[in-house]
């Protein structure tokens, strides 16, 4: 059976920055030998609901901020903001911890995305030339932000397809946006749990680096890349003059790099046997392995029969 054979029987259509970026065997269980229903039931803690939550409600709110002068009503953003403590509370927790976890989420969610709209702004301001035309419209626009981008990179069957958190034409920039969210502290003396704040890295992970990427590339790298990481104290901005780890020519290593990795799973669907060649998985120790009991006993079954 031929390759393109083998991706149509999985249903696979493409690839994606977060598939990349997991282990491969776990890629392998995920999209190889689970249905897109059976990928439905994957649990998933508080501070992914809380991080959606905030990246919608920055869209929202960018969509009430003039794009010429960057102005808006704060008594409008302060009212998208609180609307993210009514999504982490629609939050089913996955155990007791997460359960308390929803409470520092909605602590410092509202203050999180505040500071991450300021620094959205501030960049866009600093990004602007003498050259700058104003726009016709009053505020950002819906398409600005989500959207679908596509990478088909030599040598790959089916592309790499990204969503990018904010697209901007004038000037052309891109932007990704990464949240910290609050950890859980000891226990204390009376039994609560206090919350601390994540701390921002003096260079993005790797991860993001990698992610960005493949958005400057599906946008044949004519759009600038810029990650905001933000958490309640603070948001920082990282951009290839600002950050040496996101420099050009270091995001043509990412660019390699994610590639390879591509390629590397699309060489697996053709070995007969990929148990043989694919690492047993710490289930007890890897948090990547936290799908739920149900998909956690289906995927020992595999490795541990």
């Amino acid at each position: 059976m031929e390759l393109k054979d083998k991706l149509e029987q999985h249903d696979i259509k493409h690839f994606s920055a977060s598939q990349l970026n997991i282990p491969l065997n776990l890629w392998w269980f995920k999209y190889v030998k689970l249905t897109s229903e059976e990928r439905k039931k994957i649990e998933f803690g508080v501070p992914a609901t809380s991080g959606t939550a905030i990246h919608d409600a920055l869209d929202l709110s960018l969509q009430n901020v003039n794009p010429n002068s960057f102005e808006y009503d704060q008594e409008t953003i302060d009212l998208i903001f609180d609307e993210i403590s009514n999504v982490i509370d629609s939050h089913i927790p996955v155990d007791e911890n997460d359960k308390i976890k929803m409470i520092g989420c909605k602590e410092h969610a509202p203050q999180t995305a505040q500071n991450m709209l300021d620094a959205t702004i501030n960049v866009l301001k600093e990004r602007r030339g003498d050259d700058f035309k104003q726009t016709k419209h009053k505020t950002f626009l819906k398409g600005n932000f989500e959207q679908q981008i596509l990478w088909q990179p030599k040598g790959l069957v089916v592309p790499i397809i990204g969503y990018a958190d904010m697209l901007v034409n004038n000037p052309k920039t891109i932007i990704e946006y990464k949240t910290l969210q609050p950890r859980l502290g000891a226990v204390k003396k009376d039994g609560n749990r206090g919350f601390s704040v994540a701390s921002i890295p003096v260079s993005p992970r790797i991860t993001y680096l990698e992610q960005i990427t493949v958005y400057w590339e599906a946008m044949n790298r004519e759009y600038y890349p810029i990650i905001i990481v933000g958490n309640k104290n603070k948001a920082k901005v990282f951009h290839p003059e600002n950050c040496k780890d996101m420099s050009f020519e270091n995001m043509e290593r990412y660019s390699k790099a994610m590639i390879k990795k591509a390629k590397t799973r699309q060489s697996l669907l053709m070995i007969d046997d990929p148990i043989s060649v694919l690492d047993t998985p710490d289930f007890e120790g890897d948090f990547y392995w936290n799908l739920g009991k149900e998909l956690e006993d289906k995927a020992k079954e595999l490795w541990l029969k």
